[in-house]
């Protein structure tokens, strides 16, 4: 059962994110048939290899297509979660303000799916 279903109760978890000051930059070649989007999954899976982090926030591409070949770059701030905890009483206002501010984008490397045989 999801944990957005009736009859489940969760107990939010709050996490801290270590946002570099320095932005990183990936890139992702592929040949003529593979799909703009996996091309740009892989230029965040290469950003974020090279900076050893766990999301991408903010990011913003450039692509090109030439010669039957499909490249990607992708430049963001990466970002490392940290310090796992339960919520407490102190953090419920937080809870509030989330619904009044602005999400930035972000890409997480769980959500990434590679594709093998590719630079």
């Amino acid at each position: 059962m999801g944990i957005y279903g009736s009859g489940v109760i969760h107990k939010p978890v709050l996490v801290d994110l270590d946002v570099q000051q320095t932005k990183v930059t990936g890139t992702a070649t592929a040949d003529k048939g593979s799909s703009m989007e996996d091309v740009k999954q892989n230029a965040v899976a290469n950003a974020l290899k090279n900076a050893n982090a766990d999301v991408l926030i903010e990011p913003s591409f450039e692509t090109e297509t030439s010669g039957g070949r499909i490249t990607a770059k992708v430049t963001g701030w990466p970002g490392t979660y940290k310090n796992f905890r339960a919520i407490t009483a102190e953090d419920a206002p937080l809870l509030y303000v989330i619904g009044a501010t602005q999400n930035a984008q972000v890409i997480e490397a769980s959500k990434l799916q590679v594709i093998k045989g590719r630079k």
